[in-house]
């Protein structure tokens, strides 16, 4: 317990360093030791490759911890991702579910204290095989399967990190303001970067 407690406070000063967030008064942690006792807690059928959980209405993050070498890689990687949704949650609201899935996910990937190392390589295999999902694909769903999936956090993730360099924390800001406004997928990336998302997703393309 001291462990996630740990864990929550560096994932919440990382995520500070990413954008202006306030966290809730209490966030709650549930910690199971494998994914499929975690997934029957919760209800969630399916999708077997999922590991966590959140509900950032209500603050609460449901994660699956199993025992080993790699434990602590896992809670550095999955409490900081959920408690990113949490924090998006506080600063946007309602508003959180219009948001483009790839910045909700990639802003929870790029706060993860422990990067995933997989996804790069799968975007330089994805690249190479010209298998690469549009971006503008990913704003309102990502594939169920996993192989998809896996591409497709990867792809969130290298995007919102590219997004993140280029514009800082005040333009993602500005992103998150634009869909709190009501704006669509494309038209929040127009407003808030006075450029189009396929143009950036150019840019982002050349640079990866």
């Amino acid at each position: 317990a001291q462990v996630l407690l740990d864990v929550a406070q560096q994932g919440l000063e990382n995520a500070q360093q990413i954008l202006p967030l306030t966290p809730p008064e209490r966030v709650q942690v549930y910690a199971y030791a494998n994914g499929r006792h975690m997934r029957e807690a919760i209800q969630l059928a399916g999708d077997d490759w999922v590991a966590a959980h959140t509900s950032p209405d209500m603050a609460v993050m449901v994660l699956s911890l199993p025992p080993g070498p790699e434990q602590r890689l896992e809670i550095e990687r999955q409490i900081p991702h959920e408690l990113m949704h949490i924090l998006i949650y506080q600063r946007v609201g309602r508003a959180y579910t219009r948001l483009p899935m790839w910045l909700s996910e990639g802003l929870a990937s790029i706060a993860e204290l422990y990067p995933n190392p997989d996804y790069l390589a799968m975007i330089t295999g994805a690249q190479a095989k010209d298998s690469m999902l549009p971006m503008e694909s990913l704003c309102s769903a990502f594939p169920r399967d996993a192989s998809g999936a896996y591409l497709a956090y990867a792809q969130a993730t290298s995007f919102t990190r590219f997004l993140y360099r280029t514009y800082g924390s005040q333009g993602l800001d500005n992103l998150l303001q634009a869909y709190q406004d009501g704006l669509g997928c494309t038209r929040g990336v127009e407003v808030a970067f006075g450029a189009s998302l396929a143009q950036i997703e150019r840019e982002w393309l050349s640079d990866a």
